[in-house]
């Protein structure tokens, strides 16, 4: 879960963290480490991908960055749709291209969005 933001050498540095905030919502997970230098990584499953859940997750980074003093790293999975608007605002990024890269400065260090155009010729579905 935690390869594509951050380099191989460091993945088992990050263990599971509370993912409720101050304010009393929730992330879906949050990972951290205590080196510094690296970023917390929030993880949201959403099913629709649309402005309402991009202020929501613009929040949950921002309480990360008050919690851990550092700017996370967001990684999303769009489980059935993204909304156009966000679609025309996130290009697919070239490093990893089956992912999209959703315009998150200053609130974190990345934001990854995984969802079913940018995942459907990395998958291969087995039907029985």
């Amino acid at each position: 879960m935690v390869k594509v933001p951050v380099d191989d050498n460091v993945i088992d540095k990050y263990f599971s963290a509370k993912s409720e905030w101050k304010s009393g919502k929730r992330s879906d997970m949050v990972f951290i480490t205590r080196q510094q230098s690296l970023p917390a990584i929030i993880v949201e499953i959403q099913n629709a991908v649309n402005n309402s859940f991009v202020l929501k997750l613009n929040e949950y980074c921002l309480n990360a960055n008050d919690e851990y003093g550092r700017k996370p790293v967001s990684i999303v999975f769009s489980i059935k749709n993204t909304t156009k608007t966000i679609l025309k605002e996130s290009p697919i990024q070239t490093s990893t291209f089956f992912a999209r890269t959703l315009l998150s400065f200053p609130w974190t260090e990345e934001c990854i969005l995984l969802d079913a155009y940018t995942t459907k010729e990395h998958i291969n579905l087995w039907i029985c």
